[in-house]
């Protein structure tokens, strides 16, 4: 957060937007690691904790999901950046979130991830009169913690963080600031307080990308 003493300019162009988009997926692969880091707290021996290990799972999933298919106001080509940045063996890992996102996270279209069964219960015993009238569902909740997949999942997404971080968020930066310095894109016009402060039901990530010299170059 930051002090009460700081203004904020607000920039647009190009450049901007496309710095904004990568920096939204940025968080989305954050919070899936962040997920993952928690589940991986969670002991998957305990019954007790089912329930939030497959909010954390489906999570890490959902958050992933985000990256790929959020086309309408991001538009990144998120695909070409796994590629590029993993190659096969990663895009192997992408596509198996990914067939857990389109097949039971955001919709329920694999069987293996769930099943459900109607069943009549019966008394042991001779007379075996039906007792109840049941609906069984078995549903997924995710690999075990030690699981290779869980692991992949993890090493996966920290290295297109991290990758993402240094090629698109810092490249763009540097080029946003060299538009600025040579009049391409206008400085802001008018400065307000920051207002990065947190809201109920909002979190606020602020990232400061690179530090400018006192001329306005970047370093």
């Amino acid at each position: 957060m930051t002090s009460g003493t700081e203004l904020w300019g607000t920039l647009a162009g190009a450049n901007v937007t496309l710095v904004q988009r990568w920096a939204s997926a940025w968080a989305d692969l954050q919070a899936a690691g962040m997920a993952l880091y928690e589940r991986g707290k969670s002991d998957d021996k305990r019954a007790a904790n089912m329930f939030l290990r497959r909010a954390l799972w489906e999570s890490a999933i959902a958050s992933y999901g985000r990256c790929a298919v959020s086309a309408k106001k991001r538009n990144i080509p998120f695909r070409d950046f796994v590629q590029d940045t993993v190659g096969e063996d990663g895009m192997a890992v992408h596509r198996q979130i990914m067939d857990w996102r389109h097949g039971h996270v955001a919709h329920r279209n694999r069987a293996e991830f769930e099943s459900i069964e109607t069943v009549l219960t019966y008394e042991k015993g001779a007379a075996q009169r039906p007792k109840s009238f049941n609906v069984v569902l078995k549903i997924d909740a995710g690999p075990p913690n030690d699981s290779e997949f869980v692991a992949a999942f993890d090493s996966h997404v920290t290295t297109l963080r991290d990758t993402l971080w240094e090629q698109k968020l810092f490249g763009l930066t540097q080029d946003i600031v060299a538009d600025l310095n040579a009049g391409r894109i206008p400085w802001p016009s008018q400065l307000r307080a920051a207002d990065d402060k947190i809201e109920a039901g909002w979190y606020s990530i602020n990232q400061n990308i690179t530090t400018l010299k006192a001329s306005g170059n970047a370093p």
